[in-house]
């Protein structure tokens, strides 16, 4: 029997890589979410390797083995983590930066405003300086 330690393909996570699907949910919490079903099937299905290696009589427990598959599943927990926060570093960043450019874009917008009102007072004047000369 050759002990690896298999991807258990839980949802959030691709069948083929075992990597999280970081466009799958929405936001942080959906995210973490699929960072903790990662973890909760990693451990589930080191469990279930390292009781039926001990269950399996033909075989001795091996220690050695044991740790390989713990090593192995925590390397690949942590990739994942680190993999899902820069994920999430560059996705704030670039909502900070679609947040900056909409907020010069409304101040524009509110800029603009103000000039087309000062502009439309300026016209409703000249309109009654015209109406009053032209009424005399």
């Amino acid at each position: 029997m050759d002990p690896q330690l298999e991807l258990t393909g839980k949802i959030g996570t691709s069948q083929a890589t075992g990597e999280l699907d970081v466009g799958a949910g929405t936001g942080l919490r959906a995210q973490i979410l699929q960072l903790e079903e990662l973890v909760e099937g990693e451990i589930k299905a080191a469990k279930a390797k390292i009781a039926e290696l001990k269950s399996d009589g033909t075989e001795p427990v091996n220690e050695k083995i044991v740790k390989e598959m713990l090593d192995k599943m925590q390397s690949t927990i942590q990739e994942a983590h680190d993999r899902t926060n820069t994920d999430l570093q560059d996705y704030y960043a670039s909502v900070r930066d679609k947040n900056a450019t909409t907020q010069k874009e409304i101040t524009n917008v509110k800029l603009e405003n103000a000039q087309l009102q000062q502009t439309l007072v300026a016209v409703q004047r000249r309109l009654k300086m015209l109406e009053v000369a032209l009424g005399d």
